[in-house]
């Protein structure tokens, strides 16, 4: 599934704080300009999957429809728990990077913020 509206999300944050998306951490190809973009997707990727399982099993077709990408865009609105505060995907993608420039300049992963799933669920 292309991700690019959550990358573009991320990277946007890292870039106002004055990080370089193409250094990763775990993803370090030399052609990958949004390599540390995609190092910290992977932390908002169960939000996107649970969304896209929830939108398939409960539509018809199996593709992927303009009217389902449409659904599916609306992930950055829906809610999460970081550091026990509800947010949107969208602030807690800026909580967690925030919280990524912090760990980087202590040099410790201690204080690193990130999302979990609202128990009680959407």
């Amino acid at each position: 599934m292309d991700m690019q509206f959550l990358r573009s999300a991320i990277r946007k944050e890292l870039v106002v704080y004055g990080l370089e998306p193409s250094w990763g951490i775990h993803h370090v190809s030399t052609e990958n300009p949004f390599n540390l973009s995609d190092d910290i997707i992977e932390i908002y990727r169960p939000f996107l999957d649970a969304l896209v399982v929830e939108l398939l099993n409960n539509n018809e077709s199996e593709e992927l429809d303009i009217e389902l990408k449409k659904e599916i865009i609306k992930v950055l609105f829906e809610k999460c728990v970081v550091d026990n505060k509800v947010y949107s995907l969208l602030d807690a993608i800026k909580v967690t990077i925030k919280s990524f420039v912090s760990c980087v300049d202590k040099n410790s992963a201690t204080g690193l913020k990130l999302p979990t799933f609202i128990e009680e669920g959407r």
